[in-house]
């Protein structure tokens, strides 16, 4: 019996201590996270001090550069130290909305920080005066008045104060951080002294929490795997894009010259078996550039760059278009082709006329190589919502040809991927077209759906939901690539530019038997040199040459002195196939076309400039002459409020917005000068200058406010 009372009060003990020692740890722990808190807390602010102190001294640094360029300016007046002042200038505003942030949990530093916020404004206020007085100073060649504004010591005396302020920050950091130093190294003592105790008392949590750290680590390792084979696989998406657009711009230069000359060939050949050796030149080629851009397309939708471009399209006409395109092809096999639209279909939506093409066009190509027998039908309805502005697509191209196996129905829109003929016959074609066609489709939060069967033939539907409705017409002006006729333009100097002496011989067969005057220059400083010489009124100038290349040449000819006074046109002439270089092409040149090119857009180029569709010239001072009540009153509301708001906020993206607007406004109005100033507060927003924006809007803000309303 006492052997029994025995074991069971040493089985109560040992339950009594287990439990005393779980509510140890319960309470160690307890104790632990506390004090971690705190030494984070506390860390957090040693390091939020840090970087005060750094931000401070960074400031200083700002501060001397910016007293030492603009002196330098002042002393040189050499363009090199405007820009380093005004580079400084930028760098002291951006430290001080750094600085406002940190230090915005501190009245003392807050206060200073105003103190400060006062002293920048004042001496960006008067670093631009100062520069203003250097400028007129070096265009009169009167030195008196800047150099009196030195002497006077202010800008000197403006650097002290906000010295000083900076000063009085750093002492109330330095005072931080020792205290705050002090208290980190006793929580961290505490922090020790706890975790001591509680890996004595807890064997068995530590031993719980190492294994929840190796698992976190293996964790973090493979997130690390992971993440590392994204990056590895968008380089190679980068890479390949970047590969594939060179790759096509190599290709595309001596695809101009074979469709150049196969077209200037078909204008001269009249035996019908040359005439046919010409068009099958002109379709492998047409094909080889189809094969090209198809590639292009799936690398861009691949790496998630494919962008729309919603724009007004009648679609009967695009289907007419396309279905005209194929009839030859049609006729060829002996097979009918024909479109019936829907009768509902005579408004204009707005689509991506150029991907919808491509989808028809892909699957027209396929339906009529895979039919022999019979024909293929072409059919577009539209169905409308509930919304009387949006309506529903509906697209089905039907063939009667030799159909698709069902086991490659699911594999047919893979890429490269080409379902066997049923009929034993080899058919040519990459594989893409299919899956290009899905994945425009998708883009346009569509659907595509086949139904075949063997030997009766195919049926794809595409279906694009919610299409909105344009208000606005599409141009519907059509011309035939061999009926351009360059002789309605007035007669022009044109200058060819090029390094590829092929590519100058098709601009040169292009425009032979006309009235314009063709000069050829074979690389960008002798096309200067000739545009010295000649003044030509367009100059056709080719982007890739050896030496000076078009973007140097195109600038070294508009800034030249002896062309100031000529209106020289300059058009891009580019191999490149990538869209987003569009933005550049046609802020740096009055138009551009890409190659291969047709004598169609040679004339499209052309006509922009120089037809009666022409932009007129604006005025030489680039000056409105007068504005409507309407145009009058944007202009105020531009001027007023708003350009007085930006420049007391300075915030930039807010001024971006509202640069936008002015480019908008200049183009409407047809306002040069304006139009300029908004590309360079633009630009200037784009390089966070705010020396340069604050100048720009202070010049907006001297322009006129008021023109004789028409």
């Amino acid at each position: 019996m006492e052997a029994g009372n025995s074991g069971k009060f040493r089985h109560q003990i040992n339950n009594g201590l287990l439990a005393l020692a779980f509510v140890l740890i319960l309470a160690t722990s307890a104790v632990s996270v506390t004090s971690t808190n705190e030494l984070g807390a506390s860390i957090g602010l040693v390091s939020h001090t840090h970087q005060t102190l750094e931000l401070l001294t960074r400031m200083k640094v700002a501060t001397g550069d910016a007293q030492a360029n603009g002196l330098r300016y002042l002393i040189t007046g050499e363009s090199a130290n405007q820009l380093a002042q005004r580079k400084a200038l930028a760098e002291m505003y951006a430290l001080k909305v750094q600085l406002g942030t940190i230090v915005s949990d501190n009245a003392l530093q807050r206060s200073y920080m105003a103190d400060f916020g006062e002293l920048y404004d004042a001496f960006l206020a008067r670093s631009m005066e100062s520069m203003a007085y250097k400028q007129k100073a070096l265009k009169t060649g009167n030195e008196t008045a800047f150099v009196k504004r030195i002497k006077e010591g202010v800008g000197f005396s403006m650097i002290k104060n906000m010295r000083e302020v900076l000063d009085k920050m750093t002492a109330e950091e330095n005072r931080l951080m020792i205290l705050r130093v002090e208290e980190r190294d006793t929580l961290v003592k505490q922090t020790n002294a706890t975790v001591l105790i509680a890996n004595a008392l807890a064997l068995v949590a530590g031993v719980i929490g190492f294994t929840a750290i190796r698992r976190s680590q293996d964790e973090s390792k493979k997130m690390l795997m992971v993440e590392l084979r994204a990056e590895q696989a968008r380089q190679a998406s980068e890479e390949k894009s970047s590969f594939l657009a060179n790759m096509s711009h190599e290709i595309r230069t001596p695809m101009n010259a074979i469709f150049g000359f196969t077209q200037l060939l078909s204008e001269s050949v009249t035996a019908p078996v040359e005439r046919d050796w010409v068009r099958s030149i002109k379709k492998s080629g047409q094909m080889l550039l189809a094969l090209i851009n198809d590639v292009l397309d799936l690398s861009k939708i691949e790496a998630g760059k494919l962008q729309l471009q919603l724009q007004p399209t009648d679609l009967r006409e695009l289907s007419d278009e396309i279905v005209e395109m194929f009839l030859p092809d049609a006729r060829e096999k002996g097979i009918y082709l024909r479109h019936e639209i829907d009768t509902a279909l005579n408004e204009p939506l707005l689509l991506d006329g150029q991907r919808v093409r491509q989808i028809l066009m892909n699957l027209l190509s396929n339906a009529i190589k895979y039919t022999e027998h019979g024909g293929v039908i072409v059919r577009m309805m539209v169905t409308p919502q509930h919304d009387p502005l949006l309506r529903n697509l509906r697209l089905f191209v039907t063939d009667s040809g030799v159909g698709i196996d069902p086991e490659q129905l699911v594999k047919i829109f893979e890429p490269f991927h080409q379902a066997d003929s049923p009929d034993g016959k080899i058919r040519q074609g990459t594989g893409l077209g299919l899956s290009i066609c899905r994945r425009l489709v998708n883009a346009m939060q569509g659907d595509i759906q086949v139904s075949s069967e063997l030997g009766r033939g195919s049926t794809f539907v595409v279906d694009i939901r919610n299409v909105r409705v344009s208000d606005i017409r599409p141009d519907s002006n059509k011309a035939n690539d061999n009926r351009v006729d360059f002789n309605k333009l007035r007669p022009l100097k044109i200058l060819v530019v090029d390094d590829v002496e092929w590519n100058t011989e098709i601009a040169q067969g292009f425009l032979r038997n006309s009235h314009h005057e063709v000069h050829i220059a074979n690389n960008g400083l002798d096309a200067v040199d000739i545009a010295k010489e000649l003044k030509p009124d367009v100059v056709l100038m080719d982007l890739r040459m050896q030496g000076m290349n078009g973007f140097e040449a195109s600038d070294a000819i508009r800034s030249d002195p002896g062309l100031q006074d000529v209106r020289i046109e300059i058009v891009a002439v580019t191999a490149s196939s990538l869209h987003s270089e569009e933005k550049a092409l046609r802020e740096s040149f009055d138009g551009y076309v890409r190659k291969p090119y047709t004598p169609l857009d040679l004339f499209n180029a052309l006509d922009n400039l120089f037809g009666n569709n022409a932009a007129i010239p604006k005025k030489a001072d680039g000056v409105p002459g007068k504005w409507s009540e309407k145009e009058q009153g944007q202009w105020l509301q531009l001027q007023g409020k708003n350009l007085r708001e930006l420049q007391k906020s300075m915030r930039m993206r807010e001024i971006g917005d509202y640069a936008k607007k002015l480019r908008q406004f200049s183009a409407d109005t047809e306002f040069a000068v304006l139009e300029e100033h908004a590309g360079t507060l633009f630009d200037a927003v784009q390089r966070f200058d705010v020396a340069g924006v604050n100048e720009t809007l202070s010049t907006i803000a001297a322009m006129p406010e008021t023109f004789d309303a028409r």
